[in-house]
């Protein structure tokens, strides 16, 4: 063990700024792949639009109290709050319609 560290000791400083030197350059970060990317859907998607109101015949202050709710994506796998909700709408089963009037607040 101490002919080890002799030996560690005793090398020249050259190879350890080398080391460092090529650590250095690893450090960038560019060749990361981020989780959290930006979003691309469009901003314009997400703003209220007069025209969505006058092509069904409706009232942007007033809107229907009439909404027809689907349920397309499984319940497996979600936490039981949602499960709970799912079955509070009647939405057990896929792609069948459930019409809520003046049920949601």
């Amino acid at each position: 063990m101490a002919g080890i560290l002799c030996k560690v000791v005793q090398r020249p400083l050259g190879r350890l700024q080398t080391v460092t030197k090529g650590a250095e350059s690893l450090i960038c970060t560019d060749w990361i792949r981020h989780k959290f990317t930006k979003s691309r859907i469009p901003d314009k998607v997400f703003q209220p639009s007069p025209e969505d109101h006058e092509k069904y015949g409706g009232d942007p202050r007033n809107p229907h109290k009439l909404h027809i709710v689907t349920r397309i994506k499984s319940t497996r796998r979600r936490p039981y709050w949602e499960k709970d909700t799912i079955k509070m709408l009647g939405l057990q089963k896929k792609c069948k319609r459930y019409n809520h009037f003046g049920k949601l607040g």
